[in-house]
């Protein structure tokens, strides 16, 4: 009965190991036919087709090597599909964004998997890489032929798969705000931050976002952040200027010139622009210094010129108003102590001021309408006929 019973559980031991052979052998066999379809179609350029087999293999318990195996295809067929024109599309977003994400993913599964002196490890890190270069590579094509949508998707995708590259991320920004996507942008503007690529761009990128997303304060807060690192950028300074002139915040837009002053106190274009806000808050007095310390920093400053004529061409006409209305202001209590002679001696001498400013400004530009009209009426006020006549012929011929 014993020898019975042994005999029995020797062929039962055989009859197991012939199964288990067996279907070890048969999944051995499936797995490589599969294995071979999926290449096959790879090599073909028919990425699709290989998916078939390959998620098939996914449902199979399979040697390590062969499970290996299925993953780098499938790393490679999801990076042939989002290199693809398709891709190009931006209609076809939502399926690019899968197949990158796919891609990455089943390349990464294998890094996590292996060791990193294994072939399988150098193989796939080689892969990631080369897909990462590929993606970049498209982006930067795309930026180039000014598609800036397509750009962005490329850009967008290397970022997921590293945002420490702060050239793709500096990209990413830039094509965001060309698409108008000003929150995406700043996201990638705060990366840069954090990577220490601070440059003054980055600074006026977002300060240029803020205030797309008409949130002005945090704009302001981005290009005074900017200055005290880079604080004689003129872009940066200008930006700033810029931001308080369209919200009418002058006494800020005059703190951050008279900044530049300090640092460099001869900077014509400064000095300028501060005379402007200056005029815009009537203070026509510091305006009137500052355009004259200008002209003389650069005695070829057309704007001064221009700015300097054109204040006192006003003060001859407000002065000139008086006049007209001289038989009744002379009653009034403002006027009781002022002479009517002294009124037509200052119109005259802001006319004549006037008159040598413009005349500069139209030596500089001679095509400038606005100095040839302001001229015409200084002359014509000032009845100089001749010179009247020259500024309507040269209008005429303009």
């Amino acid at each position: 009965m014993n020898l019975n019973f042994n005999r029995c559980c020797f062929w039962g031991i055989i009859l197991l190991f012939t199964l288990n052979f067996s279907s070890s052998a048969q999944i051995k066999k499936i797995q490589e036919q599969n294995l071979s379809i999926a290449r096959l179609a790879i090599n073909n350029n028919e990425p699709l087709k290989a998916l078939v087999p390959l998620n098939q293999l996914l449902e199979r318990d399979l040697t390590r090597e062969g499970e290996l195996e299925v993953m780098t295809l499938l790393g490679k067929t999801y990076s042939i599909l989002s290199l693809d024109d398709y891709c190009s599309d931006p209609n076809n977003k939502e399926n690019c964004n899968d197949y990158v994400h796919s891609t990455t993913f089943w390349y990464n599964k294998i890094l996590n998997k292996t060791d990193k002196n294994e072939i399988f490890y150098l193989y796939t890190k080689a892969e990631l890489d080369r897909f990462y270069d590929n993606m970049l590579t498209k982006g930067v094509n795309a930026f180039i032929n000014e598609d800036y949508i397509e750009a962005e998707f490329y850009f967008d995708q290397t970022y997921i798969i590293n945002n420490d590259d702060k050239v793709s991320c500096r990209y990413a920004m830039i094509c965001s705000e060309a698409s108008r996507h000003y929150e995406k942008a700043l996201t990638y503007s705060d990366r840069l931050l954090e990577l220490g690529y601070d440059s003054t761009d980055v600074y006026e990128s977002r300060a240029f976002f803020f205030e797309q997303l008409n949130q002005p304060e945090l704009a302001l807060a981005e290009v005074q952040k900017g200055i005290i690192k880079h604080p004689s950028q003129y872009s940066l300074i200008y930006r700033g200027v810029g931001i308080c002139i369209r919200r009418k915040w002058y006494s800020q837009a005059l703190e951050i010139l008279n900044n530049y002053l300090k640092i460099d106190p001869f900077d014509t274009h400064t000095l300028v622009a501060t005379g402007m806000v200056y005029e815009e808050l009537n203070d026509f007095n510091r305006a009137v210094l500052h355009y004259t310390k200008a002209i003389h920093c650069n005695p070829y400053s057309f704007d001064a010129y221009f700015n300097l004529g054109q204040i006192q061409f006003r003060e001859a006409i407000e002065n000139q108003k008086t006049l007209y209305n001289w038989s009744r202001l002379k009653k009034t209590e403002d006027f009781k102590d002022i002479h009517k002679g002294d009124i037509r001696k200052t119109v005259k001498f802001h006319l004549d001021q006037s008159v040598i400013n413009l005349n500069v400004a139209f030596e500089l530009d001679h095509e400038n309408e606005e100095v040839i009209s302001t001229l015409r009426n200084a002359y014509g006020l000032l009845n100089k006929t001749k010179e009247l006549k020259r500024m309507d012929d040269t209008l005429d011929n303009m």
